[in-house]
């Protein structure tokens, strides 16, 4: 059965806004995860830097996939966890540098059309996901920076977070753990 022209732009529009969402989420997703390893990084990664805007330029280099890296680096994560986020980062990529180049994955057919919609589907299942994590990553984060303010300072800070947020910082941390440096 052939589709009218304007079925075809119908099914375009569909797809091209599920994209739109899905880019949109990851760059909000990117920029909490940016902050998150910002507010996170140790005294002596601060102390390779001279002031905030040098280490927060060095962060804007950082790819997606080496922020990935220097968490894993840093944090013993929950296999599950791990494997999500590497599963995460390679569709991440797929879909931010070559989805519809890939055979199949066209709009100029109907069935690559389905086959495309279908992957962007799963693509923003993942993207609310990875979302979710990395809202709490940043609020983990911005927990530890306050209570190494008010243990380092003795500057007392009240925690912006709600008793939700906390509830879902100790999930998170219930799936990661800091990597110590072996005693000598």
């Amino acid at each position: 059965m052939d589709i009218t022209k304007e079925q075809r732009s119908a099914e375009m529009e569909a797809i091209c806004a599920k994209m739109g969402l899905a880019l949109s989420m990851l760059h909000g997703i990117e920029e909490q995860f940016a902050q998150a390893w910002l507010f996170g990084v140790n005294d002596k990664t601060k102390r390779k830097h001279k002031d905030v805007n040098e280490l927060r330029a060095k962060r804007d280099q950082m790819t997606f996939g080496a922020l990935i890296a220097a968490m894993k680096e840093k944090w013993s994560l929950d296999p599950t966890l791990e494997e999500f986020l590497d599963d995460f980062l390679e569709e991440r990529n797929t879909f931010v540098h070559r989805l519809t180049s890939i055979e199949g994955f066209g709009m100029a057919r109907k069935k690559d059309r389905e086959r495309l919609e279908r992957r962007v589907d799963i693509f923003l299942d993942m993207t609310f996901e990875a979302h979710r994590i990395f809202s709490v990553a940043l609020n983990a984060s911005i927990e530890f920076s306050r209570d190494y303010i008010q243990r380092e300072k003795g500057i007392e800070i009240e925690s912006p977070l709600s008793e939700k947020q906390h509830r879902d910082i100790g999930e998170f941390m219930s799936l990661v753990e800091i990597r110590r440096k072996p005693e000598a």
